[in-house]
C-alpha cells in the first residue's frame, strides 16, 4: 500500500506546493517556509506514529504530508503554531493513519479544521497579513464581506488572486486562507492530478453544480459564491479525494450535490460565511451508504434491463 499510495500524495503535494509558492509571492514571504514546516511535522507524526505501533521507524505512506499541508491551507496563515501542531496530531492519529483498517472514513483535513474550529474558534478567523495591526485594523476575507455587508468583490480580482485594499474605510482586504486564492490555478493542477489517476471527478464537479444552482435558488450571486471562499479549493482536494467519499459513481454525484447544497445553504442562512467542514463530513458519514444505495438501484436496473432482452 505504501509503494502505491506514496506516488500519488507527493503528487498531489507538488500541486499543492504551487498554491502555497504563489500565496508566498503575493502575500506573505515567510508562508512557503512555515507550510514546508508543517508538511515535514505531518511526516513526523506519521513516522512516530508507525514506530509505535508497529515498532519500525518508517512511513507507511507520506500521506499525512497532504493532510498537514491542506488543513494549513484552509486557515489564517499567520494562526499560532501550537494549536496548529494540536490539530495536526488529532488529524493524523485519530482520521488519517486508521483510514486503511476499514469502518468510517472521515476525511482528516476537516477533521483537524473542525477541532480548530472548537478549541480556537477566536484564532481559526483571525485573517491578517503579515504588518497589520490586528488593534488597529478591522479585516475580513472577499466572502466574510459579502456575509457581513453583501458586497460582492470583483470576480476579475478574486481570479487573478488580486485581493487587497479597503473597503469604505471600514474593512482592510485580504485573501484569506492560500486556498482561497488563484483559482484558476486551482483547477489546473485538478486537471493535471485527475490525469494521472490521484483524485476523482465526478463529486467536485457535482459539488460545484449543486452549488452554483443552490446560490441561483436563493438569489445569492453565483460565480462570486463559486471563486469565493474554499469552493475550488475543495472541489479538487476535498471531494476528489476517493478514500474519504463514495466511490460508487452514482455515490459520487449524490454526494456531491449533497454537499453543495448544505454548503449553500449554510452561507446563506447561518452565522458561517463557509460550510465545507459541514456539508463533506457530512458526505463521509454518508458515503457507505450512498454507495449502497447507488449499487442496489444499479442492480435493479440491470435485472430489469436483462428481463426486458430476454422478453
Amino acid at each position: 500500500v505504501g509503494r502505491t499510495t506514496m506516488p500519488m500524495a507527493f503528487c498531489t503535494l507538488g500541486g499543492l506546493a504551487i498554491l502555497a509558492a504563489l500565496y508566498a509571492a503575493f502575500y506573505d514571504p515567510w508562508y512557503m517556509a512555515r507550510w514546508s514546516g508543517y508538511v515535514l511535522a505531518g511526516l513526523v507524526i506519521e513516522a512516530l506514529y508507525m514506530l509505535l505501533s508497529t515498532g519500525r521507524l518508517r512511513l507507511r505512506s507520506g500521506s499525512s504530508a497532504v493532510t498537514a499541508a491542506i488543513l494549513v491551507m484552509t486557515i489564517p496563515a499567520n494562526m499560532p503554531a501550537k494549536p496548529v501542531l494540536f490539530a495536526l496530531i488529532l488529524a493524523i492519529v485519530l482520521a488519517r493513519m486508521p483510514i486503511a483498517r476499514g469502518g468510517l472514513h472521515l476525511n482528516p483535513a476537516l477533521v483537524g479544521r473542525l477541532f480548530l474550529m472548537i478549541a480556537y474558534a477566536e484564532d481559526i478567523v483571525g485573517w491578517i497579513l503579515p504588518g497589520m495591526d490586528a488593534d488597529a485594523v478591522t479585516t475580513a476575507t472577499p466572502i466574510e464581506l459579502y456575509h457581513a455587508e453583501e458586497f460582492t468583490y470583483s470576480l476579475r480580482d478574486l481570479l487573478m488572486g488580486r485581493i487587497g485594499g479597503s473597503w469604505e474605510g471600514l474593512y482592510d482586504m485580504v485573501p484569506g486562507g492560500p486556498g482561497e486564492a488563484f483559482a484558476p490555478v486551482i483547477l489546473l493542477v485538478g486537471v493535471l492530478l485527475y490525469w494521472r489517476g490521484i483524485v476523482a471527478w465526478r463529486t467536485g464537479v457535482a459539488f460545484v453544480v449543486a452549488f452554483a444552482a443552490s446560490c441561483a435558488v436563493m438569489h445569492e450571486p453565483v460565480l462570486f459564491n463559486v471563486f469565493s471562499g474554499a469552493i475550488v479549493f475543495s472541489a479538487v482536494f476535498i471531494a476528489g479525494d476517493p478514500k474519504t467519499t463514495p466511490v460508487s459513481k452514482g455515490g459520487q454525484l449524490a454526494g456531491g450535490i449533497i454537499a453543495g447544497v448544505v454548503n449553500a445553504v449554510i452561507r446563506k442562512h447561518t452565522y458561517y460565511s463557509e460550510g465545507i467542514v459541514f456539508s463533506f463530513l457530512i458526505v463521509c458519514l454518508l458515503a457507505p451508504t450512498l454507495d449502497r444505495i447507488a449499487l442496489w438501484l444499479r442492480s435493479r436496473w440491470l435485472q430489469r434491463r436483462r428481463l426486458s432482452v430476454l422478453n
